[in-house]
């Protein structure tokens, strides 16, 4: 889903995807962390991952709604 939104707003070229080790979030995947940041996002659907191409890497706005909080004890 990330790499086909990449294409379509045409930063495929702009934007290098990683697959990385551990995140230390499995209970909130799928997660993905964009850089310069780290802007570390989690619990994505395929809304989420087109509104942060569209807002966070198009126009450099990250998107609060998705970002990783971690739980509160």
């Amino acid at each position: 889903m990330l790499e086909n939104e990449l294409w379509a707003w045409q930063l495929d070229d702009e934007v290098e995807v990683r697959i990385s080790a551990c995140q230390d979030r499995c209970d909130f995947a799928p997660n993905i962390t964009v850089w310069p940041g780290p802007f570390r996002y989690s619990n994505l659907t395929p809304t989420a991952i087109k509104q942060i191409v569209e807002q966070h890497l198009l126009n450099g706005q990250p998107v609060r709604a998705f970002l990783f909080r971690a739980p509160s004890h």
